[in-house]
């Protein structure tokens, strides 16, 4: 059994870069937020999604830790419209730039959506897997 990146799931909280016109429609667009590990590092995150007519979504994710972590990774997920969730799952590392770390996860997150005013939300917990 392999060890989990991550033992505890945190908040993970994401608002798209641009406002999406009519959301029952799409999640389509960038997203940007924070994911929070165990020892406390607050890491960047980005997610690039383009989602299809049928809730299904790709796209890439992008992790950063200051200087000493940047990655890219494909990924893969769905949007279930009546329960406003959104599971993401990477699929693998396209690139990876790290200081002095360990290896590298590939993350899981599952994501509810909601808005407050014209600010839309991803929020959830994640669990990684060391690739």
């Amino acid at each position: 059994m392999k060890q989990l990146c991550q033992k505890i799931l945190w908040v993970f909280i994401l608002s798209c870069a641009y406002s999406i016109t009519s959301f029952s429609q799409s999640v389509t667009g960038i997203w940007r937020g924070y994911f929070i590990a165990d020892n406390g590092d607050n890491y960047k995150l980005e997610f690039q999604v383009k989602q299809d007519k049928i809730y299904a979504v790709t796209g890439v994710s992008y992790s950063y830790l200051d200087v000493r972590f940047y990655g890219k990774a494909t990924m893969t997920g769905n949007f279930v419209k009546t329960s406003k969730s959104f599971r993401i799952r990477e699929i693998r590392t396209v690139e990876v730039k790290q200081q002095g770390m360990g290896s590298v996860c590939i993350m899981n997150y599952d994501l509810t959506y909601s808005r407050s005013g014209k600010e839309e939300f991803l929020q959830g917990t994640y669990l990684g897997k060391h690739e």
